[in-house]
């Protein structure tokens, strides 16, 4: 992650950009974190979305729920059947991908469920994008979660932005309890009746608060 991240870090200098305002959802959560940990300098904000946390912490040992203690122990033990559970995945989604939106939509939020029905286009591109290359991003994504680590720290000088769904089954709300102890958040979107994909709806209250 933290070459990754050094890439894009060399890639912002070479375009004069010297500070900047860091978004992450979910897995894009936890990269974020790391991108301020790493250059607090050039971070005036950090937004966290349904974000997760370092799953292979001291600090976030007891709060890791039963989903991502088994995803850690595929990534980290269990690679080859990791990788063959991603690829399936991304497998069937791109064989019967209305079969398999429509069986994910069931669970949604109205309100999630309304933007998606709303923007079908753009949705199927981003899901078939998050699952290309054989799931393989997906998987290395898991990899890089499960990565010991003995805590996260971010400069109490950068602003933290929480936001929340309510009906997020992904992400426990024990993760957003872990964020208020651990860094200088300003805000708690805690948002009913929404959910994992929260963004979607509210993308322009997210980025009315950054601006």
């Amino acid at each position: 992650m933290e070459y990754f991240l050094a890439n894009v870090y060399e890639v912002l200098k070479s375009h004069n950009v010297t500070s900047v305002k860091v978004l992450g959802h979910s897995a894009g959560g936890y990269y974020a974190q790391l991108f301020a940990q790493m250059y607090p300098e050039m971070v005036k904000s950090l937004s966290l979305i349904s974000s997760m946390v370092p799953l292979n912490c001291p600090k976030t040992k007891k709060i890791v729920n039963g989903q991502w203690k088994f995803i850690s122990f595929l990534s980290l033990r269990a690679k080859k059947v990791s990788r063959f559970y991603f690829n399936q995945m991304a497998k069937s989604i791109k064989k019967d991908y209305e079969k398999q939106l429509a069986k994910n939509m069931s669970s949604l939020p109205e309100i999630e469920k309304k933007f998606m029905e709303e923007n079908p286009k753009m949705i199927k591109a981003s899901i078939l994008n998050a699952v290309a290359n054989e799931g393989l991003g997906v998987c290395y994504d898991a990899y890089a979660l499960c990565q010991k680590r003995e805590e996260v720290k971010i400069s109490p000088n950068i602003p933290v932005y929480i936001w929340y769904g309510t009906e997020d089954t992904t992400i426990p709300f024990s993760f957003v309890e872990y964020f208020e102890s651990e860094y200088a958040v300003k805000q708690v979107h805690k948002l009913e009746q929404v959910g994992h994909m929260l963004y979607l709806p509210y993308w322009n209250e997210i980025m009315e608060e950054v601006i």
